[in-house]
C-alpha cells in the first residue's frame, strides 16, 4: 500500500491585485471554493483572506495535478462570483498564483496564520509579505513574473 499525502499553502489574488473581497462575500466565496477542492477529493485545513488575496491550507488528491484542481476552483469560483453578483465589477482572479508545499508538523503554524490574517496584516502589506516568501522559497527578484509593485 503507498501513502502519499501532500499540503499546499496555495495564495491567489483578484484580477490587478485589487481590494475587491468584501467581508460580507468571504464565507460565500470560501465555501464555494471548498466545495469546489472537496469535489476533486482534496481537503480545505483553512481558507481565509484579505480584500487583495486568497489563502488555502489544503491537501489534494495525486490523481489530479494541483494545477488543474487550482485552475478549475479559480474559474468556477469567478463565475460563481460573476453570475451572483457577489462583488460589484467583478474582473475574475489574477493570472497565476503561488504554491508552496508545507510538511505535517508545519500544518498548525501555517493553519493559524491563515485563520489571522486580517489581524497579521495590519502590521505588513500582502505585497511586501509575497515578495519575501518568492525570495525565501528561491524565486528572484529578476524572475518576469515576480511582482513590479
Amino acid at each position: 500500500m503507498s501513502y502519499i499525502r501532500h499540503y499546499f499553502h496555495i495564495v491567489f489574488s483578484p484580477k490587478g491585485r485589487n481590494s475587491v473581497i468584501q467581508l460580507n462575500a468571504e464565507a460565500e466565496i470560501y465555501s464555494m471554493i471548498t466545495s469546489l477542492i472537496m469535489k476533486y477529493k482534496g481537503y480545505v485545513y483553512a481558507i481565509n483572506g484579505m480584500a487583495d488575496h486568497i489563502h488555502l491550507l489544503v491537501s489534494l488528491p495525486t490523481t489530479v495535478t494541483h494545477s488543474e484542481i487550482i485552475r478549475v476552483a479559480k474559474q468556477e469560483s469567478s463565475k460563481y462570483i460573476r453570475d451572483r453578483r457577489i462583488i460589484p465589477f467583478w474582473e475574475g482572479w489574477q493570472e497565476g498564483y503561488a504554491s508552496f508545499t508545507c510538511g505535517f508538523r508545519e500544518l498548525s503554524s501555517v493553519r493559524k496564520y491563515i485563520e489571522n490574517q486580517k489581524e497579521h496584516h495590519r502590521h505588513r502589506s500582502f505585497i511586501d509579505e509575497y515578495k519575501t516568501w518568492l525570495i525565501e522559497n528561491g524565486i528572484s527578484p529578476d524572475d518576469p513574473y515576480f511582482p513590479k509593485v
